[in-house]
């Protein structure tokens, strides 16, 4: 591996990225390469033995378990052959690469609050109670009111999630005699 610093070579710097990104020990977890660039390979500070060009970078790309992505070209000039790299991982794993072209870096964290949304999109929670479907924030199910020694019918509710979701159930405006009971989880 390389150091990383002002002479690094972005071939370099990649393919130590990727092998990082592809020796992660959860995989569950998305990998995520971060490159900020000026644009300009200081090559002539890298010693040849040591380069890396970047059209060697493009095979190591595994066909799964692709990694995001994310070069920030904080220069005047993007480079040519990132930007290449880019449409290779978009064909690999649509989405999982961009390019930000933001010299000075004056809209880095917002690009960066960008990144974070497209690894970790919220989760989407979807609660459906007898056919009635409701996304999102809609986290409250009111049953309605019984009168004093009725019961009600069982009311199935279907919750599934894109990600592990806790799930905490309890009564608001109930008396204390009132319970819920009879859960099953499927």
């Amino acid at each position: 591996m390389l150091p990383l610093g002002v002479s690094t070579n972005l071939g370099a710097a990649n393919r130590d990225a990727l092998a990082e990104a592809y020796s992660r020990k959860d995989k569950r977890r998305p990998a995520v390469i971060l490159l900020l660039s000026d644009g300009h390979e200081d090559l002539d500070r890298v010693p040849s033995g040591l380069r890396f060009l970047m059209s060697e970078v493009v095979p190591l790309v595994r066909d799964n378990d692709v990694p995001y992505f994310f070069y920030a070209s904080l220069g005047q000039d993007p480079d040519p052959d990132l930007k290449r790299l880019i449409g290779v991982l978009n064909q690999k794993a649509v989405g999982h690469a961009a390019f930000f072209d933001d010299p000075g870096a004056s809209r880095l964290l917002a690009e960066t609050a960008r990144v974070r949304q497209t690894v970790c999109p919220p989760a989407q929670l979807i609660m459906k109670l007898q056919g009635h479907e409701m996304r999102g924030g809609a986290n409250v199910i009111d049953l309605g009111s019984l009168k004093p020694g009725e019961t009600s019918a069982p009311y199935p509710i279907d919750i599934s999630s894109d990600v592990a979701t806790p799930l905490n159930i309890d009564k608001r405006r109930v008396p204390a005699s009132h319970r819920i009971g009879g859960f099953r989880i499927a």
